[in-house]
């Protein structure tokens, strides 16, 4: 999450953790945003956004962003 909050320009990172349809835990660490409207912004991300219908992954787009996190994340590489 520290890592996420320093790659955007997110205010807060969310953390929810599920599992109650799948067999094992997961998290999702969604960074939130200023920019997001208000009741958007003050619930969990999965209840307010549709997936479905978000832009698909890109490496183009995508990579400078990648690259940018993996840096971050490098001091707790094994």
């Amino acid at each position: 999450g520290d890592a996420l909050l320093k790659t955007t320009d997110a205010y807060r990172i969310n953390y929810e953790t599920w599992g109650n349809l799948d067999p094992a835990l997961h998290t999702h660490i969604v960074p939130r945003y200023l920019s997001e409207p208000h009741d958007k912004r003050i619930k969990p991300a999965m209840f307010v956004y549709d997936y479905k219908t978000a832009r698909p992954f890109d490496l183009n787009t995508d990579g400078p962003f990648m690259e940018k996190l993996r840096e971050q994340l490098k001091p707790f590489s094994l």
